[in-house]
């Protein structure tokens, strides 16, 4: 995240049964996680994978950089999804 200018200081946590109420958007970097989080039962949130808010793209889960492509390619993945999910929110914005 240095290499490219962020400045990151904060922590993760466990995602509770409230968040699903709580929050508009819960969004899952696999597929582990997503069913982790249907599990967790009815969700007023929008739960989905942030790679589905990548157009054209046969890419639909985020690898781990460790054990798979590196920290790199994640960023370049997070970076295409986050972007993708903001222009969704936004349109979904200008039509309510």
């Amino acid at each position: 995240m240095e290499r490219h200018g962020i400045v990151y200081q904060g922590s993760g946590r466990r995602l509770t049964k409230a968040d699903l109420n709580d929050f508009d958007y819960i969004i899952t970097m696999d597929d582990e996680n997503l069913r982790h989080v249907r599990r967790l039962g009815k969700s007023r949130a929008k739960v989905a994978l942030l790679l589905s808010f990548v157009p054209d793209t046969e890419i639909s889960e985020v690898p781990d950089p460790y054990f798979d492509n590196g920290f790199e390619v994640v960023y370049l993945l997070v970076r295409v999804g986050t972007e993708g999910l903001l222009r969704h929110i936004q349109r979904e914005r200008q039509l309510t």
